[in-house]
């Protein structure tokens, strides 16, 4: 809430505290009626305020009433306020204000740090900015600037959104041009309204290409008068040159571009952004809206040599113009630049950020990396960045006024005369370490009467002298040579502008240091830039003036922390040096009490002995308020029930009070069962320093105690019928050392008593307060009356200090003291000898006893002390032996060489103190059970919980009896013999249950509760495979598949409290069976080895897995065989079944043909020619379908074939040399006649690649490759043959290597594909192969499933049918000649479908041919007829065989088996035959047999040499191979082509 008149003069004051996240105000002077300021002092209440405060306080005013309204506090704000020529560091307030929160208490405290910087305002006076500093969060008020907290981390990063649109303004008019906060509109020519109408005007258009205006179509006029009259900046862009037409407010954003850029296209208009633009354009011109919001545009309009590019913003939209014919003609633009937005956020961010971090810096260097950090977010503002820190601090406390803490800054007070003042180096932002311009240090001079006078240092020299002189930032230009070799960053310029700004507040004394900034490559200086620079240098002297604030706080926390050590330190001393002494005074006392007789001198001793007590308990009391000075005395509570407690306690003091005749009463409620938490020493001290200062002034009446427990708390009553204290002394008695002159049993005593009493009630947590009746005259009553109260429960007390165990009632060691003091306050007469403390010593009941000690223990007594040694030794030395030093490491080496039963030491000793002494006793393993009991003058619980932590098994303060310490001693001494018994035992047990565990077979271990595993034998190590103590670590040796199931397990065992078991395996492979049993302490386990039982339980299970794999493959194969079965049986069926269907209907037409020829004959009567014969001739076409058929079934039986030698292992490849282009273009043509025959269009490409590359032999197996050609070709014609559109593209590719993104496309051509190979140069290319057809292409579901074995594609199992075998056998075929086969994915729909392949070949030279030197005359002998044997066992194949033969000029003879083929050659004697075709399968005698008989008659002359070519239908490579080691010279597989067999027989290979 801001309240009041802004203040003028301090605009910039205001922007950075509106952004700082903590409470923070200004105040005014006060005014009158008239709102005219009165003269002299200042309101309190805030005449202005942030976010912050408005969100904790609410109000102006709830920030007095946090103060207090009458406080002291409040006095004190106002004079600190007020001091407007003094400036204080800070000023710590505790502010108290109401909890909104319903369930909270009813007040809130906030610990605010305050910080003022005095500022002046237009009306030249001064007024104090107030900042504060939280060091805790502050309530959640959900204020809209939230207080700054450790969690706040997602409002620190939230980054600052302003408005877009500016204030909307008519196009005539003008504003300031020096600001971009505010949108710009330029007056275009002398005079008022909108000009660029009248320029449209008289443009001269003619000479644009949109001609002249009266030639314009009504969309251009129409969109050119809505774009000159709209009031904000509006363009067009017309035609395909894109010519620009814009209003007064565009040309006012184009500055320096307008009128040049009017009527221009685009690309000359704004070519500088046209990478930017040019794209958004050409989209928009496609029909496509274009929308940008703080757009960076970097425009030409900057008048500087080195950078003419402005940084500018703008949110634009382009919105596509038709035209008359519905055509895009233009682009509708409208242009708001939001650059001043997006500035102010990008700078406002950064404040937001500084604030964040350096308003809770701790020191100058936390100021200095929070800086730093800041602006290096900010590259564009701050393209660099230098810190110089002043050592100020050190030069105004030279000048500092002690009497109030504060730094002087009136310079009229303190004239120094001119001082050095050195800047130091802090940091920077791409400036390098050692760069001339970052000099380590830079000295100026501080003059009172001549201001600053710079220094000049080695390096490069800133006007930092004037920016002080003049406390404003200063400019400056920096040479070029030097800024090229700063480090760039956000645009990558040089940066060469750069500004000083001085860092001081206002009041003083010098600045406290120096930012250099570089300023913005591609932005003016301008207005704003120099305001947000003002604010930044405001913020960031705010907060180095709090950061040494603090510092300077720290530092003197740190000095009072050490006054305070010092002081507790001289406490301790003071202590040690007074309880020694007491101890040799008071020991020796009793002793003698105890063995004189004479009464006189017993009676003297006793009461020597009872001062010396007295001076102990003073300063046991001094020393407790030592330490609540020192903020150490911390009690230790536990519950107990108040009222007998209070009763066991008051008890005591009866017999001494009923002797004085007073009447003494206890009242508590014994039916209360809540509990009181109390420390039992501090609350001893309570309760006897009240009945006793109550008995000590009550000569008559009766004292009563009463205890009375309330809803929260319990009241301790304790009221006398004494003399009263004097109203003028009831404030006083709680003051440490004041004393009540009033009539008393006895004028001694120090007056700490009460003062003490009442520190151990705060202790408590609870309050103390007294009534009394003083009488004037002897009749009045009077008396007094001290009320406790303490509340119930814990809450109260540190919890760290608080047992909820019920502790027993410790004797009351305190009282016996007391009471014995008391019962010799005697208003007159001498003591009695009931009244002795004798009567009062026993009271607890000790009685003597006998000591324990043996002649041979040993002693070592430890202490500095020369008397306090011989004093201990004498006490012992009747019942042991003593050794002593006078150090700890004398009692250490006395003990390594004589082990003791007992070491007593004193704590504060020179060398080696009693607790180093015990450390090095408890870290010997020969005598770390020795006993110690530790002798101290520091009495207070702390010091006695020190001792007993530090390891002592006693601890005995200053000053003791000797009987005490005699008790303590053989209690520890017989407890440290029974300790070193039983460790033997344990040690002896220990070695058995080692023996046991390295002897057991199994594997041992025990694990704690945690889990982690503390102990194990060999056996486990052995077989977890565990080396050296890693036990830590064991669940890593564990298998990681079975660790979490062994974690597990465990686990339950330890929640369910019961014994697991658990299978697992180690990672080295050991099996183990481990049982684990729970115990208290965690879990104990053994680990039996199961590795041979599991590894013949996994070969069982291997076997019954590997019986079950082969049943599986056996049924897979007895399916896959039966599904072959019925494949084969289906598609060798159907080819057959028209085969005889077409053969019948062949037969019958040759049939009828020959009876009407031969009626034709015998009637004598000329042939005609009838439509019937013509019908009949068209059924020819049967002749066809038959070829095909057996095509299709060649392709079925090689399908199958290869399938075969699939699974059996068997298919291999052999590789042969031929001729690329024409091995496809013959492997395709197999196919064009049944492409031709259905109407399918077929193109055989060969791409570039192939001539490029000049690819022409490669070598590989030639069969395979062809198949899978054939295959892909198969499947194109079966779905292309039912298209409306029948064709088929087969494209040929080569490259030198394979695909690169996974696909079977040939990559991109690189330098490598144009390079030639060169003549019979081998080297690996890969061929791709693509295969397009215009069928109904395929379903998404087939592109997973159709190169899988007897698998078809829906379309083919629907309408084409197929085995299923051809692309499964395509895809093994590639993969085994090092290629991959593959379907379009765009083959899905109704666009045909395209499968590619390739495969890797090898380059290579053409083969040898060997011409026969009858070459020619063979040439001319292919018209004569050739002598042929045919060798076949089937009658058909034989006839087809000789009727071709005979109809290609051949003469044959025919043999029924190979025996009549022998027979035939042997017959034919010399007249060979050119070629024996011989099957391999015939009976009586096969092709094999019969070859073999002819090799070897040849060999013996009886017949001449033969040609001899296999035909067989068996076409694995060994059954070939067999037939060429018979002698035959080439084999044929069926079926085969009669066109090839005659070349073959013609034109033999070699």
């Amino acid at each position: 809430m801001q309240t009041g008149k802004t203040i003028t003069g301090i605009q910039d004051v205001l922007s950075f505290l509106k952004l700082y996240p903590f409470p923070a105000w200004i105040s005014a002077p006060p005014r009158d009626s008239r709102n005219r300021v009165r003269k002299g002092g200042l309101q309190l209440e805030p005449a202005w305020s942030n976010p912050a405060f408005d969100g904790l306080f609410g109000s102006h005013e709830a920030l007095l009433s946090a103060l207090g309204s009458s406080g002291q506090q409040l006095i004190t704000y106002g004079t600190w306020l007020e001091e407007i020529h003094s400036n204080p560091t800070s000023l710590h307030v505790s502010l108290t204000m109401p909890a909104d929160n319903p369930d909270a208490s009813d007040t809130i405290t906030v610990e605010l740090e305050l910080a003022k910087t005095i500022v002046t305002g237009s009306d030249g006076r001064k007024y104090p900015v107030c900042t504060s500093i939280s060091r805790d969060p502050l309530p959640d008020t959900g204020a809209s600037t939230p207080p700054l907290s450790k969690g706040s981390k997602k409002r620190r990063n939230r980054p600052i959104k302003l408005r877009d649109l500016p204030t909307l303004q008519s196009s005539a008019s003008s504003v300031d041009s020096g600001s971009d906060s505010t949108m710009q509109t330029r007056d275009l020519v002398s005079g008022g309204g909108p000009r660029m109408v009248d320029y449209a005007q008289t443009f001269p258009w003619q000479t644009t290409p949109l001609g002249s205006r009266d030639q314009w179509d009504v969309c251009l006029k129409q969109a050119a008068d809505l774009t000159l009259n709209a009031p904000y900046p509006t363009a067009i862009w017309w035609g395909p040159s894109l010519v620009m037409i814009y209003n007064d407010a565009y040309a006012a954003m184009s500055t320096t571009k307008h009128p040049r850029i009017f009527g221009q296209n685009g690309l000359d208009a704004w070519g500088e952004l046209w990478e930017t633009l040019g794209p958004a354009l050409q989209s928009c011109m496609k029909g496509n809206p274009v929308y940008k919001r703080d757009d960076l545009l970097l425009m030409d309009r900057l008048d500087s040599v080195e950078q003419s590019l402005e940084e500018t913003y703008h949110t634009w939209s382009w919105t596509p113009i038709r035209g008359n014919d519905n055509d895009i003609a233009g682009i509708f633009n409208t242009t708001i630049e939001t650059t001043a937005k997006v500035l102010a956020e990008r700078r406002l961010t950064t404040l937001q950020v500084l604030g964040s971090r350096a308003a809770i810096a701790q020191s100058k260097e936390a100021f200095c990396q929070a800086a730093l950090s800041t602006l290096e977010e900010n590259d564009k503002d701050v393209p660099f960045a230098l810190l110089y820190l002043s050592d100020v601090a050190t030069m105004v406390s030279e000048n500092v006024d002690t009497q109030q803490g504060t730094h002087v800054t009136d310079l009229s007070k303190h004239q120094f005369g001119a001082k050095r003042l050195r800047l130091d180096f802090k940091g920077s932002i791409c400036v390098p370490h050692g760069h001339v311009a970052a000099p380590p240090t830079v000295e100026v001079v501080v003059d009172t009467t001549m201001g600053f006078k710079g220094i000049r240092s080695n390096g490069f020299e800133w006007p930092i002298e004037q920016a002080f002189h003049s406390r404003d930032s200063i400019r400056v230009t920096i040479p070029k040579e030097l800024a090229e070799k700063f480090q760039t960053r956000g645009w990558g310029d040089v940066v060469t502008d750069a500004i000083v700004v001085p860092l001081s507040s206002e009041g003083d004394l010098a600045p406290l240091g120096v930012a250099i900034l570089g300023l913005n490559t591609r932005r003016t200086f301008d207005a704003d830039y120099s305001k947000w620079i003002d604010v930044l240098r405001s913020a960031m002297s705010s907060y180095l003036t709090g950061a040494i604030a603090r510092e300077e706080e720290v530092r003197r926390s740190e000095h009072l922390a050490e006054l305070d050590a010092a002081k507790t330190a001289l406490f301790s001393n003071a202590s040690h040096e007074l309880r020694t002494p007491l101890t040799l005074i008071s020991g020796p006392i009793n002793d003698c009490v105890n063995e004189v007789q004479d009464p006189k001198i017993r009676a003297k001793l006793q009461m020597a002995g009872r001062n010396a007590d007295r001076l102990a308990r003073l300063v046991d009391s001094l020393m407790d308020f030592s330490r609540l000075e020192a903020g150490r005395l911390e009690g230790r509570y536990s519950p107990v029930f108040f009222g007998p407690y209070v009763e066991e306690l008051a008890t005591v003091f009866r017999p001494v009070i009923e002797k004085a005749s007073l009447d003494f009463s206890i009242v508590y409620d014994p039916e209360e069962t809540r509990t009181l938490f109390i420390d039992q020493d501090y609350m001893e001290k309570i309760i006897f320093n009240l009945i006793g200062n109550a008995f000590k002034y009550t000569l008559s009446g009766q004292i009563s105690v009463e205890v009375i427990y309330n809803e929260s708390d319990v009241s301790l009553i304790v009221s006398d019928t004494g003399v009263g204290i004097p109203p003028q002394d009831l404030d006083k008695i709680w003051n440490r050392f004041h004393r009540v002159e009033a009539t008393s049993r006895s004028h001694e005593g120090t007056g700490i008593g009460l003062s003490l009493t009442k520190q151990f009630v705060h202790l408590h947590g609870g309050v103390i307060s007294v009534k009394s009746l003083y009488p004037k005259t002897d009749s009045d009553p009077h008396g007094s009356v001290f009320t406790v109260t303490f509340p119930l429960g814990k809450d109260h007390l540190p919890a760290a200090r608080v047992t909820d165990l019920t502790t027993l009632t410790k004797k009351p060691n305190y009282a016996r003291g007391i009471v014995a003091e008391a019962a010799r306050w005697k208003m007159s007469g001498d003591v009695t000898p009931s009244d002795s403390e004798e009567s009062y010593a026993s009271s607890d009941g000790q009685r003597s006893a006998d000591f324990n000690f043996e002649s041979s223990d040993l002693i070592i007594l430890a202490d500095d002390n020369p008397d306090m040694l011989d004093y201990i030794k004498n006490i012992f030395l009747r019942y042991c032996h003593v050794k002593t030093a006078t150090n700890g490491q004398a009692a250490l080496e006395l003990a390594r060489k004589s082990p003791p039963q007992l070491i007593i030491s004193d704590i504060m000793m020179p060398i080696l103190d009693g607790f180093g002494l015990v450390n090095a006793i408890k870290q010997d393993q020969d005598l770390r059970n020795t006993p110690i009991i530790l002798l101290s003058a520091r009495a207070g619980d702390s010091n006695r919980a020190e001792g007993m932590l530090s390891g002592a098994d006693d601890y005995l303060s200053k000053p003791f009896s000797s009987r005490e310490l005699l008790a303590r001693a053989n209690f520890q001494m017989q407890l440290g013999k029974r300790k070193y018994e039983m460790e033997a035992r344990f040690q002896e047990r220990t070695k058995e249950v080692q023996i046991l565990t390295d002897l057991s077979p199994t594997g041992l271990f025990r694990i704690d509760t945690e889990g982690n595993m503390l102990i194990c034998n060999d056996r486990y190590r052995e077989l977890s495979g565990m080396q050296g103590d890693h036990e830590s670590d064991w669940l890593e040796y564990v298998h990681e598949d079975y660790r979490s199931k062994v974690e597990a397990t465990l686990k339950q065992a330890l929640q369910k409290q019961h014994d697991e078991q658990v299978d697992f395996v180690f990672s080295n492979g050991n099996w183990v069976k481990c049982h684990v049993r729970w115990w208290p302490l965690g879990l104990v386990g053994t680990a039996t080895d199961m590795s041979l039982t599991r590894l013949y339980e996994e070969s069982l299970t291997k076997r019954a897995e590997e019986a079950e794999e082969r049943r599986i493959e056996a049924e897979e194969r007895r399916r896959g065989q039966e599904l072959l079965v019925d494949v084969t049986s289906h598609e060798l069926r159907q080819p057959v079944s028209a085969v005889i269907n077409c053969a019948s209907v062949v037969f019958g037409n040759m049939t009828k043909l020959r009876q009407e020829l031969g009626r034709c004959r015998e009637t004598n009567v000329p042939f005609e020619v009838t439509s019937d014969l013509l019908v009949q001739g068209e059924r020819a076409q049967s002749l066809n379908a038959i070829e095909l058929c057996g095509l299709a079934q060649g392709h079925i039986v090689n399908d199958i074939l290869t399938l075969s030698r699939m699974q059996l292992h068997m298919l291999t490849l052999q590789d042969s040399i031929f001729p690329l282009v024409r091995e496809v273009r013959q492997v395709c043509s197999i196919l064009f006649n049944e492409m031709k025959s259905k109407g399918i269009t077929h193109n055989l490409v060969f791409g570039d690649s192939i001539k490029t590359l000049g690819i022409k032999y490669v070598s590989v197996d030639k069969v395979r490759f062809g198949q899978v050609i054939i295959n892909l070709l198969s499947n194109a014609i079966r779905f292309s043959q039912s298209s409306q559109t029948k064709g088929i593209d087969i494209t040929v590719e080569a490259s030198r290597n394979p695909p690169r993104d996974g696909t079977c496309l040939p990559p991109l051509s690189s330098k490598e594909d144009l390079m030639p190979l060169m003549e019979g140069e081998k080297v690996s290319v890969y061929i791709y192969v693509s295969v397009h057809d215009t069928g109904p292409g395929l379903k998404p579901k087939d592109l997973e499933l159709l190169f899988q074995r007897f698998q078809k594609g829906t379309n083919s199992e629907e309408i084409f049918g197929g085995s299923g075998l051809g692309l499964f056998v395509s895809r093994k075929i590639s993969e085994l000649l090092g290629g991959r086969i593959e379907v379009d994915a765009n083959s899905v729909g109704e666009q045909g479908s395209t499968f590619r392949f390739f495969v890797r070949m090898t380059t290579e030279s053409a083969p040898l041919q060997l011409v026969p030197k009858n070459a020619h005359s063979r040439t001319s002998a292919n018209t004569l007829p050739l002598r042929i044997l045919v060798a076949e066992d089937n009658l058909v194949n034989r006839t087809i065989l000789n009727r071709q033969l005979k109809a290609n000029n051949c003469i044959t003879e025919l043999a029924v088996n190979g025996a009549e083929a022998v027979d035939l050659v042997v017959k034919a004697n010399d007249k060979t035959f050119d070629c024996i075709l011989m099957d391999c399968e015939m009976p009586v005698m096969s092709g094999l047999e019969a070859t073999r008989e002819l090799r070897r008659l040849e060999l013996a002359g009886k017949v001449p040499p033969q040609r001899i070519i296999a035909l067989t239908g068996n076409a694995r490579s060994e059954q070939l191979q067999n037939a060429l080691n018979s002698g035959m010279d080439e084999v044929m597989t069926k079926p085969y082509r009669l066109d090839e067999l005659l070349e073959r027989i013609r034109n033999p290979r070699r």
